[in-house]
């Protein structure tokens, strides 16, 4: 560790009555969903799967993971959706908001079975970053699940010193049930800002080169060698 470098640490905050009757913010790492867990990581010497797969795993456990603070009870006639929630006095603002129809008009998402129904969670975190670092609010990465699409966002958590909500459209026409209390729903990516510049430009020879050593790598070990070679961890506490 540099001890003349801190760390940049993001914030999570809830009203005090909340604290400790909605699950915490956690790194996104500990929010593996079942599925991945479940599989092996080969089926013999030479075949992998994507559990060996560094950079799937890394894209998932980037950031923060912001489980569902209610059980969510879904009722769904494949027309018109329903949301319930246990009544609570305590949980304010209501769990969920709506927006006009007219704000995604012209989006393929209005399209959808329930497209014309943009709803919003109104999160109960107030997030802060240090400054020059934002976020991004997205649909938690590789988890495939399917039955709702929140809608991406950044939001500049620096200088934006209140909770933030959670656009959603509804997508499973079939599903009826509820979906639990502490079920990952919004993956949270802090990043510092900067300027960027692109070029174009063409493969030279000692790129070639290069490349020709790295498949070299990856083509004569049977298991890692992407995480052996090139693989940096990334950390989030």
């Amino acid at each position: 560790m540099n001890w003349f470098k801190k760390d940049p640490i993001i914030t999570f905050k809830c009203d005090p009555e909340l604290r400790g009757g909605i699950p915490d913010p956690i790194p996104a790492s500990e929010a593996t969903p079942k599925w991945f867990r479940k599989i092996p990581m080969d089926y013999g010497v030479m075949a992998n799967t994507v559990k060996r797969c560094i950079p799937f795993k890394d894209a998932m456990d980037m950031g923060y993971v912001l489980p569902l603070w209610v059980d969510l009870e879904v009722v769904n006639n494949g027309k018109k959706i329903l949301f319930n929630y246990k009544n609570n006095s305590i949980i304010k603002p209501s769990v969920f908001g709506d927006h006009a129809p007219y704000q995604i008009n012209g989006c393929p998402m209005a399209d959808t079975t329930y497209g014309k129904e943009p709803m919003k969670f109104n999160s109960p975190w107030l997030i802060t970053t240090p400054p020059g670092w934002s976020c991004m609010f997205i649909q938690p990465i590789n988890h495939f699940d399917n039955r709702l699409h929140i809608i991406t966002g950044v939001v500049d958590t620096d200088r934006y010193k209140s909770k933030i909500n959670f656009p959603f459209i509804w997508m499973d026409k079939n599903f009826n049930g509820v979906i639990q209390k502490g079920s990952p729903l919004v993956q949270v990516i802090p990043f510092k800002r900067t300027e960027w510049s692109h070029r174009v430009g063409s493969i030279s020879a000692e790129d070639s080169i290069t490349d020709s050593r790295i498949t070299h790598k990856l083509n004569t070990v049977f298991k890692n060698a992407y995480r052996l070679n090139w693989w940096t961890p990334k950390k989030y506490k």
